[in-house]
């Protein structure tokens, strides 16, 4: 059960790991995206800026009883509103991937040291002191219903159940 576990605890790592390169690619692109959206917004400005005073005047009015598209302006700055919501967005993802890639590690070496330390009392116990079958079913009980609460404690209440998961030490 226990090899079972941290097999699934390091599919698991490796599939958060996974996504937490993505995401970190995608917030580089989405950094790049705004620069470029920056860049040509200042552009629009600047020919904005040297058009004649009357011609902005005359184009909002001309808009508002014509209608029709936005303008090259507004689209960028819709544009740029999306793409830093966005990059926002992809920002907590990557730190909240690297949060649960952490503790998966953490919980998966935790399941590792106290399969080691269970092997260690096994085979210290030899057949001189014989660990009896019931004994050994008690410990696994216990070990398990300690998995199962903090399990549940990760579930039930977010990052406490997790720094609660990290702190068990079998």
């Amino acid at each position: 059960m226990l090899k079972r576990l941290s097999d699934t605890l390091s599919n698991l790592h490796i599939h958060a790991s996974k996504a937490h390169v993505l995401a970190q690619r995608g917030s580089v692109q989405g950094q790049s995206l705004r620069t470029e959206l920056n860049t040509i917004g200042g552009d629009l400005r600047r020919a904005h800026e040297r058009a004649p005073g009357w011609r902005p005047a005359l184009d909002a009015a001309k808009h508002l009883v014509v209608g029709g598209d936005p303008t090259k302006e507004q689209l960028i700055a819709r544009d740029l509103r999306l793409t830093d919501e966005t990059i926002g967005s992809i920002s907590t993802l990557v730190r909240d991937l690297e949060e649960t890639r952490l503790g998966i590690k953490g919980f998966r070496d935790q399941i590792g040291f106290f399969d080691a330390s269970m092997m260690g009392f096994h085979l210290g116990a030899g057949e001189h002191i014989g660990v009896g079958v019931e004994e050994e079913v008690q410990v696994l009980s216990r070990v398990v219903s300690e998995f199962e609460r903090a399990l549940g404690r990760a579930k039930g209440s977010g990052r406490e159940g997790r720094e609660e998961v990290l702190e068990i030490d079998g």
